[in-house]
């Protein structure tokens, strides 16, 4: 099965028109690897499966046609014209696909730049996909106790095929930090990159952290793990060493890291790096007013630049501080615990002084009806990725058959 198809689909009397939506098409390499061509009722039956099929309606009189494409993919985008009676047929074509259960998307036709840029993201969103349903995703120590309603069964996690769950002994991770040594050189680029480093011994509390960071990759390795949570307090009561830093230099490698061993999360964070592509922050609602919310947690991909001071509840290790730059759109994502709602919206960061009350990074967002994170409560961490990305995340949840809960 193909990831990815293009076609335009045309009717015989209007093939002229289809031949040239498709010459224009094919002049371009990138969208030339995706395009299957022009479709009509004398090949409609050699239209190959695929996870995700892009259509062209190029003339009307073509939802017969449409209607045996998406019945050959996972997920059917539709793209319409303004002519040639290309918006009637999709109309007619999203009314009777919908009422059948089929995922489906309509979008305008805006030219080959703007098709450009809807493949470069499906692709993603396919790759993501496939990533999800393939991977491994490692729980190290199990969950933490308070994540009361943040937890995922077995029986749910195959029934949305995400992939497989692997439990792993804590104590596995301890005999892997006995094994490994300091890196002197990271170690030095850490603490040589931070604007400011608030630690008692700061050469120790760093080391120690990229030990850990060390200790995971090789389990990561060994299991052949794509995503991890950990139950990350214990650590502190047995070796005195806090994940923060190691998760942060994980999800910085776009790799998903999750902390506190939550399931939904670290299946949010994943989602949401690989349709993404950019690195994610794990973060808790820290305070909601309204339309405002502040994200706090001790862990931040590195977005920017840093400042590395103690975990914010033990006052031990390291807790990394990340400045968010204001001004710009993050998107903020959360699957709930039956893998079954995703919410999701867009906001601006907007300047907030920093507090020593709160987790150490710390980032305030002007969210429309943020006030839900409370009222319609999905558990307490979410995912927050700098740019706008709610087109992707719908798409991906579309063809996982999530439903989207909208802040806005």
């Amino acid at each position: 099965m193909k990831n990815l198809l293009l076609s335009i689909v045309s009717s015989k009397l209007g093939i002229g028109v289809g031949r040239k939506y498709h010459e224009e098409l094919l002049s371009d390499p990138f969208i030339r690897e995706s395009l299957l061509g022009v479709i009509t009722d004398e090949n409609i039956e050699n239209v190959p499966h695929s996870l995700i099929h892009v259509v062209l309606v190029a003339t009307g009189g073509t939802e017969h046609l449409i209607s045996k494409i998406a019945e050959n993919s996972q997920f059917t985008y539709l793209l319409y014209l303004d002519k040639y009676n290309s918006l009637p047929a999709t109309i007619e074509a999203l009314a009777y696909l919908r009422s059948r259960g089929f995922r489906v998307r309509s979008k305008k036709y805006m030219g080959i730049d703007n098709l450009k840029q809807v493949v470069a993201k499906l692709n993603l969103v396919s790759e993501a996909y496939i990533r999800l349903r393939t991977g491994k995703f490692g729980v190290i120590g199990g969950v933490s106790p308070w994540l009361i309603y943040s937890k995922v069964t077995e029986d749910q996690i195959k029934a949305k095929s995400f992939g497989e769950l692997i439990y792993i002994e804590v104590r596995e991770l301890y005999e892997e930090l006995k094994r490994v040594r300091g890196d002197f050189v990271l170690t030095r680029k850490i603490l040589s990159g931070a604007e400011i480093v608030d630690l008692q011994n700061p050469e120790g509390a760093v080391s120690e952290a990229i030990r850990l960071y060390s200790a995971l990759k090789n389990i990561i390795r060994r299991y052949g793990l794509s995503g991890l949570t950990i139950k990350c307090f214990d650590l502190i009561e047995e070796h005195d060493i806090t994940a923060c830093l190691a998760l942060s230099l994980l999800n910085s490698e776009l790799f998903p890291a999750a902390c506190e061993g939550d399931i939904p999360l670290l299946y949010s964070m994943a989602i949401a790096t690989w349709v993404t592509g950019r690195p994610v922050f794990m973060a808790n609602p820290a305070d909601v007013n309204n339309d405002e919310v502040v994200f706090a947690h001790c862990t931040s991909c590195l977005t920017g630049n840093y400042c590395l001071y103690t975990h914010f509840e033990s006052g031990r290790g390291v807790g990394v501080r990340v400045h968010y730059p204001v001004g710009e759109k993050a998107t903020v994502y959360r699957l709930d615990s039956n893998l079954s709602i995703a919410r999701l919206g867009v906001g601006e960061i907007t300047p907030h002084s920093w507090s020593p009350s709160m987790c150490r990074t710390q980032v305030k967002l002007k969210l429309k009806n943020a006030g839900k994170i409370v009222s319609e409560s999905i558990g307490n961490h979410y995912v927050l990725v700098l740019g706008d990305h709610v087109e992707e995340l719908q798409l991906i949840s579309d063809i996982l058959g999530i439903k989207v809960d909208y802040f806005y």
